[in-house]
């Protein structure tokens, strides 16, 4: 069954995994906190671009995002 509507393809940044921070034996726990922090800060952006790319597609079809 064909939906009618060609939606545009997904950001493949939209697909990415972020992987936790690498750390060694003998790391100080410091340096491995604020690798992870980076981590997270670069996966909530990602999910904030992700979902605005998303908003901007449903908005552009006439449906107004949550």
């Amino acid at each position: 069954m064909a939906a009618g509507t060609n939606l545009p393809p997904l950001p493949d940044d939209c697909r990415k995994n972020e992987p936790h921070a690498g750390i060694r034996v003998g790391d100080e726990l410091r340096s491995v906190l604020v690798k992870e922090r980076g981590a997270l800060d670069r996966a909530n952006a990602r999910n904030g671009r992700c979902a605005d790319f998303y908003d901007d597609t449903r908005s552009s079809f006439g449906s107004q995002p949550k």
